[in-house]
């Protein structure tokens, strides 16, 4: 019977957002909870024919992918995973296949990262971890927070999660600037945004927010600390 690994579900969650039963009648599949290193990985994959992963927590290079002799299919979520060697599992005879978010049954799947980082942009202005912890400690508020509305917020990355974070600024009347390496002047006046160059975007917004691929460009550009007003 096939064997199928899940790999890096932290949360235990992956066997109960999907069906898996027509999988399971199939095949034996196994579920890691916890990162393997690539020593780890080379024991512990070794058996299985198919790799499912989530995002791109785990690296899958050709020094791991060279080591698992029944691995037949590899599958990622989204159309790329920037830590697996494509070339690598070509070469091996391994077969990488995506989910096409494009299909609208997939519509949601840009939601949690914007809601996620607009919550932790809520907390941030208004202190509310620090506030937290004095309201359990027994004190009083020591801190006012800032409000967001009339603020402008910066967006490095103007993509699928980018477009989201504008609409979701607009609702708290702040104003958008944007920039990426690609972005046009109509692109991001199409999501509600004005492109401005890479300098300006932390110098004009007191809150900004990465939506781009954690490649070597967009980790210096991000290395820039923006300071409150």
């Amino acid at each position: 019977m096939p064997r199928v690994a899940i790999l890096d579900d932290y949360a235990g969650m992956a066997l109960d957002l999907a069906d898996w039963s027509p999988v399971q009648t199939r095949c034996e599949v196994t579920v890691f909870d916890r990162h393997l290193s690539e020593p780890e990985a080379a024991e512990e994959l070794r058996p299985f024919d198919v790799i499912c992963t989530l995002r791109e927590r785990m690296a899958l290079p050709r020094t791991l992918i060279e080591r698992l002799p029944n691995l037949k299919l590899i599958t990622i979520v989204g159309r790329s995973l920037p830590n697996l060697d494509m070339a690598a599992a070509s070469d091996c005879g391994v077969l990488v296949a995506h989910s096409d978010f494009a299909n609208p049954r997939f519509r949601s799947v840009r939601d949690p990262t914007p809601e996620l980082a607009w919550g932790l942009l809520i907390a941030t202005v208004r202190n509310l971890a620090e506030e937290h912890r004095r309201m359990r400690d027994g004190a009083w508020q020591a801190t006012t927070g800032m409000t967001l509305s009339g603020k402008t917020l910066g967006l490095l990355g103007l993509g699928r999660v980018g477009e989201r974070m504008s609409e979701y600024a607009k609702v708290f009347g702040m104003q958008v600037i944007a920039w990426s390496q690609n972005l046009t002047d109509d692109a991001a006046e199409a999501f509600g945004a004005r492109r401005v160059e890479k300098a300006a975007l932390f110098e004009e917004s007191p809150t900004s927010s990465r939506s781009t691929w954690c490649s070597r460009s967009a980790r210096e550009v991000s290395s820039v600390n923006p300071s409150w007003p």
